[in-house]
């Protein structure tokens, strides 16, 4: 119990727990260098600080090619907006995923999955943020493709089903033509009867003399005819406006 025995112990206790720290960071920096996933650290001001290889990999670029550089230069104009709301959201404390896209080496761009979580110190102050990034440019372009052909199916079920439609239509109109002729020949036909019982009429009336009054049945009887005639006539005329109507709904 003397005193330079507990300051060894303490000093031993304190070597263990730094060695301890040391593997663990070892063990975590072990990870990020070998994961699928890009890592990515950044300031309070989006300014890279710390990249593994696979997000160099993602953007093509080497890990002197990353480093001090800004987000905001790495970003296309669209993301560049994302990326400011993500800096006061991180300003805040507070963890979130998002969809950025970003600047290759060679120009293209790519479309990133970020997760991205507040990093702080030791004495709980905020240095920063990390985030784990995934590459999903081709799901993202599968999804367009997947999104692009479901609208052109969409459009040709509309098409075919307004075609079949029209079909449908095409035949009722058929039947519908049928029944009108057949409605059509009726008051016809008793039109044309009447109008030959008229004529006869009429060439009874010539023949008679001039001193003999024109008989009033026969003129009742042909005036009757007439009114039948006309009513068939007009039945006619509702029929046929009613076709076009069915025809030309516009």
């Amino acid at each position: 119990n003397r005193p330079e025995n507990c300051h060894f112990y303490l000093s031993k206790e304190t070597s263990l727990s730094n060695n301890k720290i040391i593997k663990q960071e070892q063990r975590l920096r072990n990870i990020l260098e070998t994961s699928l996933e890009g890592f990515i650290q950044v300031d309070n001001n989006f300014v890279v600080q710390k990249v593994n290889p696979s997000m160099c990999t993602i953007l093509q670029k080497k890990e002197s090619e990353l480093i001090s550089k800004s987000m905001y230069s790495l970003a296309t104009p669209k993301t560049k907006k994302t990326l400011k709301e993500q800096q006061k959201i991180r300003a805040k404390g507070i963890t979130s995923s998002f969809f950025g896209e970003l600047y290759k080496k060679n120009g293209d761009i790519t479309i990133c999955l970020f997760n991205s979580t507040p990093l702080y110190n030791e004495n709980k102050v905020k240095i920063g943020s990390f985030s784990m990034v995934s590459d999903v440019t081709k799901l993202h372009n599968t999804l367009e493709e997947l999104d692009k052909t479901n609208k052109e199916l969409e459009e040709r079920v509309k098409s075919r089903t307004y075609k079949l439609i029209q079909a449908e239509k095409l035949a009722s109109l058929g039947h519908l033509v049928a029944g009108v002729a057949h409605e059509i020949n009726n008051p016809l036909s008793f039109i044309k009867a009447n109008s030959c019982i008229i004529a006869e009429d009429l060439t009874e009336l010539e023949n008679n003399t001039k001193k003999t009054k024109p008989d009033n049945k026969t003129m009742k009887n042909i005036n009757n005819l007439l009114n039948i005639n006309l009513n068939g006539i007009n039945r006619i005329s509702k029929i046929t406006q009613t076709l076009k109507r069915y025809a030309r709904p516009n």
